[in-house]
């Protein structure tokens, strides 16, 4: 036997099935002097509700898509626009400049691309690398 959590009083086990609740309700409108409407109107309604629930949600759902193309299109334009660095006009066989090691004499010529923030301040011997035009 079951009891009510608040106040103890026993439960009387009842049919919850979709049929014993269908009946209660059915016994219940009649008793207050309604009419159940007929199968046909209420699945009607249901149909049409449907209907305008989905116009809603595909009205939405675009929107949304709109709304998420506009964003991509501009975030393909500002980064588009941000890499539009103007392009090295020097000539392949042009000097870029050299890193020199301040303390072996060591260098490394920059080739195309390179920048001498590209690479370490420090050479393998432990001294400093300083950018220069010429040799």
């Amino acid at each position: 036997m079951r009891f009510c959590t608040e106040c103890s009083t026993p439960l009387i086990n009842e049919d919850n099935s979709s049929t014993s609740i269908n009946e209660k309700l059915r016994q219940r409108r009649e008793s207050e002097g309604k009419s159940a409407p007929p199968r046909e109107e209420t699945l009607d309604s249901v149909v049409e509700s449907g209907k305008g629930l989905m116009k809603g949600l595909g009205g939405f759902m675009n929107k949304a898509a709109k709304s998420i193309d506009q964003s991509i299109e501009n975030n393909r334009q500002s980064s588009a626009s941000s890499r539009n660095i103007p392009k090295n006009t020097t000539k392949s066989d042009e000097n870029l400049g050299y890193l020199v090691c301040d303390a072996c004499g060591g260098y490394y010529q920059l080739e195309q691309g390179e920048s001498p923030d590209d690479f370490e301040d420090v050479c393998d011997c432990g001294g400093k690398y300083r950018y220069q035009t010429e040799l």
